[in-house]
């Protein structure tokens, strides 16, 4: 990717930053997703930084300056043991003690693990929320690996753990799966993460619309 954009970018003034955006998006011809748009970022956040350290201005001024004096952050819990049951128990206070109001954690069974997958993944749910308390966000990572009806099944035996969402249940193109998931679940968002720039949102919405008008 870097080789197919250095000719639009090297030599090229850095300030211009969304001229070299659009050139670098209307050369993907074949696919503006995944490691295009990845690439592509990299290069823009490395604009903004090139224009920020000539001004001798953090980038978020240049960007319009701060509206908030903070900002909510939670911890990404990904790479730790979930099925010691102990340790989720211990590290999840360890996180909330440091100050963090919220943790995602990843299941780690999916349909192919059978009841007893199913039982270990809300047996790390209803350990978190036991161990947290009622005041703290608990987020869940599905690592796009459910089908619809392990979700559902899924989703109805956490409800009481309140998780603040399910993320990536399904691949991100299967729509109709989050559309008729998010119908059945009293959870109060469903995330998913592949449309990763402002354009695939808007086309991301508009498709759902069409699909779904009373959605």
């Amino acid at each position: 990717m870097l080789t197919q954009l250095a000719p639009i970018i090297v030599s090229k003034d850095p300030r211009a930053i969304e001229l070299l955006w659009d050139q670098m998006h209307r050369l993907q011809v074949h696919g503006r997703q995944g490691d295009a748009m990845i690439a592509i970022s990299a290069v823009d956040c490395a604009l903004w930084d090139i224009l920020g350290l000539s001004l001798n201005a953090p980038a978020w001024r240049l960007l319009g300056g701060p509206t908030r004096t903070e900002i909510p952050a939670y911890v990404s819990m990904l790479g730790y043991v979930v099925e010691d049951l102990g340790k989720v128990r211990e590290r999840a206070m360890r996180y909330k003690e440091m100050g963090f109001s919220a943790q995602k954690w990843f299941i780690r069974h999916g349909p192919a693990s059978g009841h007893e997958g199913m039982k270990l993944n809300v047996g790390m749910v209803r350990t978190l929320r036991e161990s947290l308390g009622d005041d703290y966000d608990i987020m869940i990572d599905c690592w796009q690996g459910l089908n619809f009806d392990y979700a559902v099944d899924f989703a109805s035996r956490i409800e009481e753990y309140r998780p603040r969402w399910l993320e990536e249940c399904f691949m991100p193109d299967r729509i109709d799966s989050y559309v008729k998931l998010k119908a059945k679940t009293p959870h109060p968002a469903l995330r998913r993460r592949a449309r990763i720039h402002a354009l695939g949102i808007q086309a991301l919405r508009r498709e759902e619309r069409a699909r779904h008008p009373s959605a």
